[in-house]
C-alpha cells in the first residue's frame, strides 16, 4: 500500500479527506450535544464512524 504524494491531484485529495474529516467530526459533535442531546460515548461513536469513513475514502481513492 503506497502512494505517490509527487502528484498533485494526490495531495489534494488527502488534503480534503483530512479538511472533511475536521469539519464533520467537529460539527458534527456539536450539532448532536447541542440539538440531540447526546452523551460523551455518543458522540464518540460517532467520531469514530467518521474516521472509519475517513480510512474508507483514503483507501478507495488513494491506495492503488
Amino acid at each position: 500500500m503506497s502512494v505517490n504524494f509527487g502528484k498533485r491531484r494526490n495531495v489534494g485529495i488527502l488534503l480534503g479527506i483530512v479538511v472533511a474529516t475536521v469539519v464533520l467530526t467537529f460539527f458534527g459533535t456539536q450539532w448532536l450535544r447541542t440539538n440531540q442531546g447526546w452523551n460523551f460515548i455518543g458522540e464518540v461513536a460517532y467520531t469514530f464512524l467518521i474516521l472509519v469513513l475517513a480510512l474508507v475514502a483514503y483507501d478507495k481513492l488513494l491506495v492503488r
